[in-house]
């Protein structure tokens, strides 16, 4: 336990001297009017970092883990014929499926290898489920055929 010691405005820690002003003292729990400090005055540091923890904790941390829930709940129900987004936003549909690795053909003919874990969205579940609350279906988004069908009309003609 260190030795500490107040002498007008100079703090003795252990044999080291420090220059110390009032508020300094006041912050480290040093009593102001040379008294004791109160038995209780402790707990309301301890409250404000519960405080901070639970809104923490309610605005950052439970969310990320829904989100990281739900994504595992998508890459675990993914199967051949989805269509489906990367994370780095190309579209495609799934040709072939592994453990780790997704076969997305882009076009015809032209398949590309994606780690499974960067599969953002699975279309056809955006398409059972509906738009979002924010998303409008704007013209051509209609529920007859996929999007890469369509892609393949366009390009066609």
């Amino acid at each position: 336990m260190k030795i500490c010691q107040k002498i007008g405005t100079r703090l003795i820690t252990g044999g080291m001297m420090v220059l110390a002003s009032p508020a300094l003292l006041l912050a480290m729990g040093a009593p102001a009017s040379g008294g004791q400090a109160k038995p209780g005055a402790d707990w309301g540091g301890l409250v404000m970092l519960a405080a901070i923890f639970a809104i923490f904790y309610f605005l950052l941390i439970r969310p990320q883990q829904k989100r990281t829930k739900e994504h595992q709940e998508l890459l675990k129900s993914l199967k051949r014929g989805d269509d489906v987004i990367t994370t780095g936003g190309i579209y495609g549909r799934i040709a072939e499926i592994d453990e780790g690795i997704v076969m997305l053909e882009v076009a015809e003919k032209v398949k590309i290898k994606v780690a499974r874990d960067q599969i953002a969205a699975n279309r056809n579940m955006e398409a059972k489920t509906g738009p979002g609350k924010d998303e409008k279906k704007g013209p051509g988004q209609g529920s007859s055929g996929s999007f890469l069908d369509k892609l393949r009309g366009k390009m066609g003609s």
